[in-house]
């Protein structure tokens, strides 16, 4: 059974904010996957003796509502975090904001700021201007592959769904311009910190290893809060990770799902056990089910927790570009195999054809990724 998560309004959490001192860092989240991201980074935080008691804001999906695994959200990470599902109310406005860049001063103990992507500067001008905070530090957190190969473009169409043109000229300034001129502002005053997987150095990406130390605390910690006696089956065998490419559209003619059913059939001949695990927001599962492999439709459990918590560990991993790939190979040293590849070209959408390349690109060193079936090293 879910657990619950009680609500917090905007006008509630400025008055906590101004009511107990004590709380020192704030985290806005969306995904189960921006949650483990703030967990490490706080984790990191608090061995750094930087933070001590703080929130985290789990912002609902624009379409997909709740996501994140609310059975996380009870395992007691550490003493002093709180939690409330949260969206945004009043915002400052443009010229406020702008005035709060250029000219706010810092005073007192740093308040620190956890969000993947862009900073929210129209909520910090908020909570600057009504002397919530007056020394506030952004510390970007992982958003996933996604960060590292979708371009400006690649965001504002993933968030296009439903928006009017007032709504996408936003969008566009938003990644644009005042991304870049927001993040150099805040790098030259020191209140921006980048704590993601990798950071780019020069042309190329290079793991954080510090971060890494703790994401893998954080999963080992999540492992142990379930009972995964159910999943022995996990072991030596290989998982297939899927992605809602055919109902977002992205892939067409089903040619994912193709390359996923021939790939089973392969894998079965050899003698290997092959679990599929869909998507939890992919909802039409019966286009697997004809292919050679146990489909695993229950996500009671988070993949992480599996691949951290079962031994002997998986044979591979395979997905076409999901995280777990890269972070499968990066904490468990799992093999990896992403099948981008072998679907054809023409079957991706325009729109994130640009990413599945990055992908290729940035991740071939970590990732196989094969270019025909007979390449596969499992």
């Amino acid at each position: 059974m879910k657990n619950r998560i009680e609500a917090i309004t905007q006008a509630q959490l400025f008055h906590k904010l101004k009511r107990d001192k004590n709380i020192d860092y704030l985290a806005i989240v969306t995904s189960s996957w921006h949650y483990f991201s703030a967990v490490a980074t706080i984790m990191q935080l608090k061995k750094e003796n930087k933070v001590k008691n703080g929130i985290i804001l789990i912002y609902r999906h624009p379409t997909g509502g709740l996501i994140v695994d609310t059975d996380i959200l009870a395992i007691n990470w550490f003493p002093g975090l709180e939690q409330y599902s949260f969206k945004f109310e009043r915002l400052a406005g443009g010229m406020q904001t702008f005035r709060y860049m250029l000219h706010h001063r810092n005073e007192g103990n740093p308040f620190y700021i956890l969000r993947p992507m862009l900073p929210k500067m129209d909520f910090t001008t908020l909570l600057y201007n009504e002397n919530i905070c007056k020394n506030i530090v952004h510390v970007e957190i992982d958003e996933g592959l996604a960060t590292y190969i979708r371009g400006w473009s690649g965001w504002i169409v993933a968030d296009i769904k439903g928006k009017k043109w007032n709504e996408l000229w936003k969008l566009f300034n938003e990644w644009t311009w005042k991304k870049a001129v927001f993040t150099l502002l805040l790098k030259s005053r020191k209140e921006l910190i980048k704590n993601t997987l990798f950071v780019k150095k020069g042309k190329n990406l290079v793991n954080n290893r510090k971060l890494i130390i703790h994401f893998k605390r954080v999963f080992d910690k999540l492992g142990q809060a379930y009972d995964l006696s159910a999943y022995e089956k996990y072991s030596h065998s290989i998982i297939i990770c899927t992605q809602p490419y055919g109902e977002q559209n992205d892939i067409m003619q089903n040619d994912d799902v193709r390359i996923i059913k021939k790939f089973c059939e392969i894998a079965h001949d050899m003698g290997f056990f092959v679990i599929l695990k869909p998507h939890p927001r992919e909802k039409n599962t019966n286009r697997y089910k004809d292919a050679k492999c146990f489909i695993d439709s229950n996500n009671s459990v988070p993949l992480e927790a599996l691949l951290a918590g079962i031994h002997p560990k998986p044979v591979a991993v395979i997905g076409i570009t999901t995280t777990t790939l890269v972070t499968a190979k990066l904490f468990w040293n799992i093999p990896t195999i992403s099948l981008a590849k072998l679907i054809s070209r023409e079957a991706y959408a325009y729109g994130i054809r640009d990413e599945v390349d990055n992908f290729c690109d940035i991740f071939r060193d970590i990732v196989q990724i094969p270019e025909k079936f007979q390449d596969i090293l499992v």
